[in-house]
């Protein structure tokens, strides 16, 4: 990740493309929040792009802006959006665990999607799998000392990022 970049060992090529990676990221994400998921789409695809070349298509930064792409694809193309989740979450699964947020999270991306082409048993079931996920105390516990060790460790941005999935996904 980042921070590895940042101590050497990934070097400072990686670095400066981590960042603007980042960078991108942050852009799309702000776009986003205006509604103007049109012009985040392409500042996403740039960062995912990159984000493969540097880490992988499994890695969780890689994941995530995944996810960001398919929420971005999902009012204008659910079926894009739809392969885009299932793609994502089929990379978490290769190499994290199940029970996690992220899965929670690809899981409603995923039910989302359906529901925008009308194929509703799909989409309860997708639903019905992430409530069980976020009803795991376990899991909100997990959750809410990733936080407290970003915090701690001076990493602001991925504390804030941890508590809005809690506060965005009771």
């Amino acid at each position: 990740d980042i921070h590895e970049a940042k101590h050497g060992r990934l070097g400072g090529a990686v670095v400066r493309l981590a960042r603007v990676a980042a960078e991108a990221g942050s852009l799309a994400s702000l776009l986003q929040f205006m509604g103007r998921d049109a012009e985040a789409i392409p500042l996403i695809e740039r960062s995912r792009k990159t984000l493969i070349a540097t880490y992988g298509p499994n890695h969780p930064q890689t994941i995530f802006i995944t996810y960001r792409l398919g929420l971005a694809r999902l009012d204008s193309a659910p079926a894009e959006a739809e392969a885009i989740f299932h793609s994502a979450l089929l990379a978490w699964l290769a190499r994290q665990p199940e029970r996690h947020i992220v899965v929670a999270m690809l899981l409603n991306g995923l039910a989302g999607a359906h529901h925008r082409q009308h194929h509703s048993a799909e989409a309860v079931a997708f639903s019905q799998q992430a409530i069980d996920l976020f009803a795991d105390p376990g899991l909100l516990e997990k959750i809410a000392i990733g936080k407290r060790s970003h915090r701690e460790a001076g990493r602001h941005a991925d504390a804030v990022h941890d508590h809005l999935e809690v506060v965005d996904h009771p």
